[in-house]
């Protein structure tokens, strides 16, 4: 199957549309300037790429601009220059095959930087609860689905400065699968005080404009936005759509390395790029141009010209290379969109852009210096590499109706098996533990320890460090923060767990798929707190790496030495199970032999005091209740180790079930929010049910999300209700292992497990029930324990259902 791009909408620095943004790219203008949105007087430089006269009023209504912030606004403005170019009719599509695929670093920060201040300086009674609203990383991505009643995947991915091309890649993906047929893709990133002190504390911005691949003194942050329209190419054509260009081939690897700084060998970016053009069906002599990443540190321009040395090393071309961010600075998880948008252009305009502020060439290749280059251009490289080491890579080609442009025929399907289990959650530390704790009916939600202020909801579920630290080398700990820890430790027993030993042979086909929702907050609490009350200069450089959402992931890979594609999902409450599904989409399609999936989230007073803040969290956390009050929040990790059926049967591996399938939908309510009636909520478990060729008569039991919130607990009673399941056993831990934050799904899959050995199911008691559900009783022995579904629900309306069943060879 083939995908075309059929729209584009750009902000930067240089212009707020894709006219402007080419006509000033093209004349090889500049679009960093002094900054006048922060104060800088503190910073190594007073230069940064801003948009420039941004006006959301026009667009947006002012009820709208209020509910949003400035990241939301900049990702609204560019989809809709977008979708008004791909110019698709009203009803083309069915509005569940129509989802939004959205990258970001920072998100929703400046808005979470805004109630911080006014907790530290005002007191925590006089802060701003609605700020935390739109603090979210994947709240861009929920308006977006609520204007264009896109309903459905929806996915927020944070990768740091690879986040917008990894967007790109998986919205490829899912099309391909059959997931979608029309997906916004893309990214945004506001500017923001903690990345521009960050970056200060390593040393890493450039007291000028940036120059890459020439200079190379250091970076220019920048914000922006960068939106594409991808669509299946048969239904463009079967509209008479037009169609910009072609997206044929994405790549996506890890370094393994360091927290910050590439390989200098650019391994990982040579593979990534490899990926890319075997997914195209392509060779490196078929490349005509390279938009690189060119960030304009010594480091990533080294290893990135090292790497494109050794891509071309065969080829009799020498092929032009240049960097976007010399003329609109660092985008940070737009600047793969943004750059792909480029791309796009290049291939429209048959010309490529230059890599300006260019004086020297300590590198040796084109970089097309300072002057636009009119030229002949077929097929297009793009480059997105980030902290953690996480590589993208993109390939985009002219289309040419007369030509017979050849692609990668999907293989054979393959089965994607469960083979090792790691858990740290607050009812056990590994598998065993947290099977006896469950089997007993344990709880571990108690009163809070923490209570500075006066909070509303005063209970919660933690687990001390002494109890797993003992997983993590003692060299590795002191790198590492709160949720790198509890990450490391289940990834290591789920490794040890599933026997695989990882080598030089096998580790480029093994991947790191990670889900958190809440992120490295306490380490990003640390750094905002010396920022307001110490000041920019004082921030400490060893701390700000770990503030990206991938940093753990990045921990890993390198712990570990995994070089395969890794990712970060960071949609809230079903982060988890989108890891998961991220990972099965991968194996299924035999694009990896296995993956690490690794889910996790703190439980700290700064989480508790959000959410209390929000006025979800509650002293009665009973879920399906009438009487129940909120939620009870919980911290954990949980880690699945995931091959393909070939993969284990030929190391020998023990299997402990199957994924089967899975559904991703969203219901396009309302910012925050989530439609009641459940009926979207209903179709992704039915699409999971689908892709598993299963029927809800198959299903022995649901393992919920509900969390004793009766808003969100009534949408799930109200899609099983629809789904026809009210009589299938329904249970949830979060009423004993309190609310992981995007992990209750793993953590769910971890304990039905052990029911497909003893057919027991954990109790779940609801006295005074909101509906009555068939509700699992204390140690429920079930009648067949065969299949499962596994549910999940995050705030603004993205529901996420897998099925999971016992392996039968």
């Amino acid at each position: 199957m083939k995908i075309a791009v059929t729209g584009i909408g750009i902000l930067s620095a240089l212009g707020n549309n894709q006219y402007e943004f080419w006509d000033n790219i093209q004349s090889g203008k500049t679009g960093i300037r002094e900054m006048v949105q922060l104060d800088s007087s503190e910073l190594l430089t007073n230069y940064a790429g801003e948009v420039r006269n941004l006006s959301p009023e026009k667009m947006m209504t002012q009820e709208e601009i209020e509910e949003t912030e400035r990241c939301t606004q900049l990702s609204f403005l560019a989809a809709s220059e977008a979708l008004k170019q791909a110019d698709i009719p009203a009803g083309f599509y069915n509005t569940f095959k129509q989802g939004v695929i959205l990258g970001t670093s920072l998100g929703g920060i400046p808005n979470g930087e805004k109630f911080h201040k006014q907790w530290i300086r005002e007191g925590y009674e006089h802060t701003d609860p609605n700020l935390l609203l739109s603090y979210p990383l994947h709240t861009a991505a929920d308006f977006l689905s609520v204007r264009f009643n896109l309903k459905g995947p929806k996915v927020a991915i944070s990768t740091a400065c690879s986040a917008g091309s990894n967007a790109i890649g998986y919205g490829i993906e899912l099309i391909k699968s059959g997931k979608a047929d029309m997906l916004i893709v893309g990214g945004a990133d506001p500017l923001s005080m903690l990345s521009l002190a960050g970056f200060n504390s390593l040393k890493a911005l450039s007291d000028e404009p940036c120059s890459p691949y020439s200079q190379s003194k250091g970076i220019t942050l920048a914000e922006g936005a960068g939106v594409l329209i991808l669509e299946r190419l048969d239904r463009v054509k079967e509209r008479g759509g037009k169609i910009l260009s072609l997206v044929t081939g994405f790549g996506l690897t890890s370094d393994a390395y360091h927290p910050t700084a590439p390989n200098p060998g650019g391994a990982g970016a040579f593979k990534s790029m490899q990926m890319a053009l075997e997914r195209s069906n392509i060779t490196s002599q078929d490349i005509d141009y390279v938009n690189g990443h060119g960030t304009g540190t010594r480091a990533n321009d080294s290893a990135e010209t090292t790497a494109l040395k050794n891509l071309f090393s065969n080829t009799d071309k020498n092929v032009p290379v240049s960097s976007t961010k010399s003329m609109i600075g660092h985008t940070l998880g737009a600047a793969g969109a943004v750059e792909g948008i480029t791309c796009v252009l290049s291939l429209m305009k048959q010309t490529a852009p230059p890599t300006i502020s260019f004086t020297n060439n300590p590198y040796n290749m084109d970089f097309i210096p300072n002057v636009s280059r009119p030229m002949a251009i077929n097929t297009v490289l793009s480059n997105s590499f980030a902290f953690g080491g996480n590589n993208a890579s993109l390939i985009f080609k002219k289309y040419e109706e007369e030509k017979q442009q050849t692609e990668v025929l999907s293989g054979i399907k393959q089965k994607v098996l469960i083979t090792g289990i790691g858990c740290v959650q607050p009812l056990g530390i590994g598998k065993d533990e947290l099977w006896e704790s469950i089997e007993k009916g344990n709880s571990a939600i108690n009163p809070i320890d923490f209570e500075k202020e006066k909070y509303i909801g005063k209970l919660g579920a933690s687990v001390s460090e002494k109890k797993y630290l003992k997983y993590i080398n003692p060299s590795l700990i002191r790198r590492l923060d709160l949720l790198g820890k509890l990450s490391l430790a289940s990834s290591k027993m789920a490794l040890n767990d599933s026997g695989i030993k990882i080598n030089r042979d096998n580790s480029d086909k093994i991947a790191v798929i990670y889900g958190t929702s809440s992120g490295p907050l306490q380490t990003v609490e640390d750094i905002h707190r010396t920022i307001v009350v110490d000041g920019v200069k004082k921030v400490n450089p060893s701390q700000f790496p770990n503030t990206v959402m991938n940093a753990a992931a990045g921990h890993i890979c390198s712990t570990f030495q995994i070089k395969g594609p890794s990712t970060t999902i960071c949609t809230g409450n079903v982060a988890g199970s989108q890891s998961i599904t991220y990972a099965y989409h991968m194996i299924n399609e035999g694009l990896i032999d296995a993956a690490l999936v690794v889910v996790a989230d703190e439980y700290t007073e700064t989480i508790h005091a959000g959410y209390d803040r929000l006025g979800v969290l509650g002293n009665a956390p009973y879920p399906f209740e009438r009487d129940s009050d909120g939620m009870a929040l919980s911290c954990g990790s949980t880690a699945l180790f995931l091959e393909s059926e070939k993969h284990a049967k030929e190391r020998k591996a023990s299997v402990y079930g199957q994924i089967k399938g899975y559904g991703i939908t969203s219901d396009a309510y309302k910012l925050a929010g989530n439609n009641p009636n459940g009926k979207a909520y209903s179709y992704a478990m039915s699409d999971a049910l689908k892709e598993s060729e299963l029927s809800v008569d198959d299903i022995d039991a649901i393992f919920s999300d509900a969390r004793g919130l009766r808003s969100m607990d009534l949408t799930e009673v109200n899609a099983i209700r629809h789904l026809g399941g009210a009589k299938i056993p329904v249970t949830t831990l979060s009423n004993k292992n309190g609310y992981n934050l995007s992990g209750m799904t793993p953590l769910h899959i971890v304990a039905a497990l052990q029911t497909f050995n003893n057919h027991k199911i954990p109790g779940l008691k609801v006295k005074n029930p909101i509906y009555n559900l068939n509700f699992a009783k204390e140690n429920q022995k079930l009648h067949s324990a065969n299949n499962f579904l596994f549910n999940s629900a995050n705030f603004g309306g993205t529901y996420t259902s897998v099925v999971v069943g016992r392996y039968e060879s």
